[in-house]
């Protein structure tokens, strides 16, 4: 069903564009949450592609997952898992619950959020709307035990903050921590980073890394294993010329009444080269860190770029034009695979990677 729907949506959705911006972007922030809510309710079995990566101790069954934003509270890692992707990563969490940023659209409190849909990109100032840690925990000690998920490490995207219980919480579940210092929709509390990282490696040794809008040298603290680069972008000005002139009036509209981070094609270029720029410093330097690629991937020949620079990569708007454009079995596949001679799914020889009889248990009582 979804697959129908996302795809008469992504032909029609240029054409409503031209209706009043006003009434697009709360069509559209409103249909976010009913479309969202759809795919945590659907059981893709697709082709899993094997790029088998380490990074930091973990095994990924590939190298390519989800960004934060389209996981926010944990509901979507059997979804992500199902379809291919080689990591989950769930957030932003907060510790307590936030809605986020609210706007009012025929009586439902809905978060804020466009596509650019003649440009594909979007922009969302959605306030980090999160259903808390202790929420989010619980999702992911369900996820794991029902699932016993093989190779797919699963990330949680946390704020910076003061509260240790907040991280012995989200430290019980994780297999990496991605901090996030820098979304442009909310204000950040101010903490030692090098102190919070020092208090993280204490309780539990897992991989830290953290998110940037762009590279910057005071965060690389002893302790972290690397960066997330780049978070949603905010230079309108420049980015506007990234997009096509049919979206210039809604992009003028929404980023003049809710500010709010560019992402998608928009900020190929610019996410590229920071990763670039972080690269080249961390050779130059001789820094033992990774990079985790996000920002514009929406082909398979982006993932092929990244690969020369960051050990991971993310998606989000990418992913949802491509649940809109390809069949959910090959999306993963094709992204992950394409001029790669790799295995898949039905023929590796790792061990656990078929459908165990547990999993297909679990998906037939599902």
């Amino acid at each position: 069903m979804y697959q129908l729907l996302s795809a008469l949506d992504y032909q029609l959705r240029p054409y409503f564009s031209s209706l009043s911006s006003d009434r697009f972007v709360r069509i559209y922030s409103l249909a976010r949450e009913w479309y969202l809510d759809l795919l945590h309710s659907t059981q893709p079995l697709a082709r899993v592609p094997l790029r088998v990566t380490e990074v930091n101790g973990l095994t990924f069954r590939n190298d390519l997952g989800n960004a934060a934003g389209f996981d926010k509270n944990g509901e979507m890692l059997r979804f992500n898992y199902l379809l291919g992707a080689g990591f989950g990563l769930v957030g932003t969490v907060l510790e307590q619950e936030n809605k986020g940023n609210l706007i009012n659209v025929c009586g439902h409190k809905v978060n804020p959020w466009t596509p650019l849909p003649n440009s594909h990109s979007a922009i969302n100032s959605l306030g980090l709307p999160s259903k808390g840690i202790d929420y989010v925990v619980e999702r992911v000690r369900e996820f794991k035990e029902k699932y016993n998920p093989q190779y797919f490490p699963i990330g949680l995207s946390l704020s910076t903050s003061n509260s240790l219980g907040y991280f012995k919480k989200a430290l019980s579940v994780a297999d990496f921590i991605e901090l996030n210092p820098s979304c442009p929709n909310v204000c950040h509390q101010e903490v030692d980073l090098v102190e919070l990282v020092e208090r993280l490696k204490e309780i539990k040794e897992v991989p830290l890394f953290i998110k940037l809008r762009s590279f910057e040298t005071k965060y690389l603290v002893d302790g972290i294993d690397g960066l997330v680069l780049t978070n949603t972008q905010i230079d309108y000005s420049n980015l506007r010329r990234n997009l096509s002139p049919k979206d210039h009036t809604l992009f003028d509209y929404y980023t003049q009444k809710y500010k709010g981070g560019v992402s998608g094609e928009a900020i190929r270029d610019v996410a590229l080269k920071e990763v670039i720029k972080a690269r080249e410093y961390i050779e130059e330097h001789n820094l033992n860190l990774n990079l985790i690629h996000v920002g514009g991937i929406s082909t398979s020949e982006d993932v092929q770029q990244s690969r020369k620079y960051a050990s991971l990569r993310q998606w989000y708007t990418g992913l949802m034009q491509a649940l809109a454009t390809t069949s959910a079995e090959e999306i993963y596949e094709r992204m992950v695979n394409k001029s790669d001679i790799t295995r898949c799914f039905s023929n590796t020889t790792l061990p656990a990677y078929n459908v165990s009889s547990s999993l297909q248990t679990s998906l037939d009582k599902d």
